[in-house]
């Protein structure tokens, strides 16, 4: 988290909202950027002859921050009136298609990410639009179960005022899928920097890993686990500068196949360590339908 994202004792609801923020930036986390992501995210067709299509994906993270990690890695519980909940829903819109001048082999999309977020303490509440997210990603199929690709975002500073973090961020990530009979693993590895708030300050970059590991048991259900991380350098400008601060966390879920083109997925994450930072603890829904 940024170094809005640290004063749990004072100003609740502008922290808590920061927090999530920092997601794509971290695309509405709940602590870790993109965890809320979940099987086959990556799992892509062969560019090659294919045809042009969309996705939709609606992702909803509701986090309850009752502990955090202090600067010695203990969790610590916060009072009453310092504990939030946070909902943020990301809809998000991606064209696909194969330019033809690349020889058909690499395929291109095109992302468009408009992020609500919704707020609750004691001491308030507070909703709006969060800042959206737009960019493309392009990726090959080395191998005919694997899929690597790439995305560069820009987090744009149009959202509700309140809401909004003010800077203009930007996002890229490498990512990857493999799949094996019914094993599924999907991952990533990205980075985000951050631009300068009004006033100067500037929230440190984030570097994070997100991995998931499917199991298909049946043709309805695939239970999946997974493993999180992100280390964020110290912020620097403003008043009070926050220091630098990471979180390990666990996933476990289930994704059912609803339809031929849609289906929904549902996990926990929970932080297992981490330091100066709010501790994950979230439920988290992705439902996708292709067409």
């Amino acid at each position: 988290m940024g170094m809005f994202c640290k004063g749990w004792d004072k100003g609740v609801i502008q922290a808590s909202v920061a927090a999530l923020l920092c997601v794509v930036g971290g695309l509405a986390q709940a602590q870790i950027t993109r965890s809320f992501l979940a099987p086959h995210e990556y799992s892509l067709p062969d560019p090659k002859g294919m045809k042009t299509w969309d996705v939709f994906v609606q992702y909803t993270t509701l986090q309850n921050t009752d502990d955090v990690w202090d600067n010695n890695g203990h969790s610590t519980s916060l009072s009453s009136a310092a504990k939030s909940q946070t909902l943020v829903g990301l809809s998000k819109w991606v064209h696909f298609w194969t330019p033809e001048l690349l020889g058909g082999n690499i395929g291109l999309a095109w992302e468009t990410i408009p992020v609500e977020v919704s707020v609750r303490s004691q001491s308030g509440s507070s909703s709006g639009f969060g800042d959206p997210v737009e960019g493309p990603a392009v990726w090959i199929k080395p191998a005919p179960n694997w899929t690597l690709g790439w995305d560069n975002f820009v987090q744009i500073p149009w959202g509700t005022n309140g809401i909004s973090g003010h800077t203009w961020n930007y996002i890229t990530a490498l990512w990857w899928d493999g799949q094996w009979g019914k094993l599924n693993y999907t991952a990533n590895l990205g980075t985000t920097w951050f631009g300068a708030a009004p006033g100067g300050a500037r929230a440190g970059q984030t570097v994070y890993s997100n991995n998931r590991f499917g199991y298909h048991v049946t043709d309805l259900l695939e239970p999946y686990a997974g493993i999180d991380y992100q280390t964020q350098a110290s912020s620097s400008g403003g008043l009070s500068p926050a220091p630098s601060n990471h979180e390990l966390a666990y996933a476990v879920g289930i994704m059912v196949y609803t339809l031929p083109k849609s289906s929904i997925a549902f996990h926990y994450s929970g932080g297992i360590s981490g330091e100066n930072t709010g501790k994950s603890n979230n439920l988290n829904v992705r439902f996708v339908w292709v067409f």
